[in-house]
């Protein structure tokens, strides 16, 4: 059975689905603001990051320092890693070639935002790359590990990372970043910053060049955009976020899911997902995509190659990060 966990930011909880069924099979209480999650398939483990006190970038009551560790199969915590003095951890990541835990954190007083490496073994951490950046949001790691591509909100350029040598080694300018992945030879980045205040610049994906770190192409949305995922079947997902400013806040509209050729960038369809959709995940063949819906607290499960919507499952308030445990 293939379970997905997703990380619920408002209700403070991780809810455990059955993919096939959308049973819930637990709801795990964690600490405050959930944000991110992945898996490390090597110790069954999952990683959730804390990003606030309360509240999301723009707007919060202070950055977080913590990390939640959660075995998989019992679906109880074991571990809370401390990354202070760094906080506001937003993307992590487990690369399975070189056994780290990423992790991109927000600046604090004399230190910008960076790149943090964790040995998962020690849960100790082992190097801090500084990325020129407030922000660092999510990251894209390269197929043969060799480099990271952090999408740095309202800061104006993509940092690249040689993972190799632990250190930044180029500027991709482009004007306000949010998801990101890697392709083969490329790295897509969406913008402009989804912040709900009115912007001149085009919604739409930058792509990257990996080989000369130049943007080659920009592909136009009608709507902003926000999360980008690769499947391993050659799809390119993008989630559509229609939103406004209103009186209390963002108000968020039912999106659309973007489904491309990842070789052409051919828009292949446009499928009804829910409001705010910031996080997509796949399984590990890339037949099922899962689209985390965070202002309709839901699950959109995806036929990736029928190119269909198969399910939505109910997840809690705020539903945001997700790894799908195999």
């Amino acid at each position: 059975m293939t379970t997905l966990a997703i990380a619920c930011q408002r209700d403070a909880t991780l809810v455990f689905l059955d993919t096939e069924t959308g049973e819930r099979l637990e709801t795990l209480d964690i600490a405050p603001e959930p944000h991110e999650a992945c898996f490390d398939a090597e110790r069954g483990l999952i990683y959730v990051s804390h990003t606030y006190k309360s509240g999301w970038y723009f707007q919060n009551s202070g950055r977080a320092s913590l990390i939640s560790v959660i075995d998989a199969e019992t679906r109880k915590v074991i571990d809370v890693i401390d990354i202070a003095p760094d906080h506001g951890p937003h993307d992590l990541q487990w690369d399975a070639a070189t056994d780290n835990l990423y992790v991109a954190v927000e600046s604090g007083e004399g230190r910008t935002g960076a790149i943090l490496m964790i040995d998962p073994a020690t849960r100790k951490i082992l190097d801090r790359i500084p990325v020129d950046a407030h922000g660092p949001h999510w990251f894209a790691i390269t197929p043969d590990s060799a480099k990271l591509y952090t999408a740095n909100k309202e800061t104006p350029f993509v940092s690249v990372v040689d993972l190799v040598g632990g250190t930044m080694t180029a500027r991709v300018e482009v004007p306000s970043t949010e998801g990101i992945a890697a392709l083969d030879d490329r790295v897509i980045v969406a913008g402009p910053v989804f912040s709900g205040a009115d912007r001149t610049e085009a919604n739409g994906l930058f792509v990257i060049d990996t080989a000369k770190d130049v943007v080659t192409r920009f592909v136009e949305t009608e709507e902003p955009v926000t999360a980008v995922h690769a499947t391993a079947s050659g799809r390119l997902l993008v989630s559509e976020v229609p939103a406004s400013a209103g009186p209390e806040g963002l108000v968020m509209r039912d999106g659309m899911l973007r489904i491309y050729d990842s070789g052409s960038l051919e828009l292949l369809k446009r499928l009804p997902i829910g409001a705010g959709a910031l996080s997509i995940r796949s399984t590990a063949d890339g037949a099922l995509a899962f689209v985390a819906n965070s202002g309709s607290g839901t699950v959109t499960v995806i036929d990736v190659n029928g190119l269909s919507v198969l399910n939505t499952f109910a997840a809690d308030g705020g539903a945001h990060g997700m790894a799908v445990v195999a």
